[in-house]
């Protein structure tokens, strides 16, 4: 009876795709964010008069910088919830599946994670 590490038993032979896959989805998350500060710099700078105009009424700084805060951090929760929501909808109809990889992995079976 040999002894084989977890990871080396799920992953085998296709080690160097999923980390070159995990490499992808990382420049692809880097694009998105680059992206998003973009349109949040772009919408900052159209809002300059918005900004002059509550300044002349009197509004302080913090005031200022407290409804823009909390505008971007409305607008972060709201696509992070949907990013976790349609990740994990997506993955439970691909076959990733925590279900279906374990049932499909005979090593998942012998040691008895299913």
């Amino acid at each position: 009876m040999t002894l084989t590490p977890l990871r080396e038993a799920l992953t085998g032979q296709v080690q160097t795709s999923v980390l070159v896959l995990f490499a992808g989805v990382g420049v692809l998350l880097a694009i998105a964010c680059f992206n998003v500060a973009g349109m949040l710099l772009a919408r900052s700078s159209s809002r300059h008069r918005e900004i002059a105009i509550r300044a002349s009424l009197g509004a302080g700084r913090w005031a200022i910088a407290r409804s823009l805060l909390i505008e971007s951090l409305l607008l972060a929760g709201a696509g992070g919830a949907l990013g976790l929501a349609l990740a994990r909808g997506g993955l439970e109809r691909s076959w990733l599946s925590p279900r279906r990889v374990c049932w499909a992995s005979p090593s998942c079976s012998s040691i008895g994670a299913c």
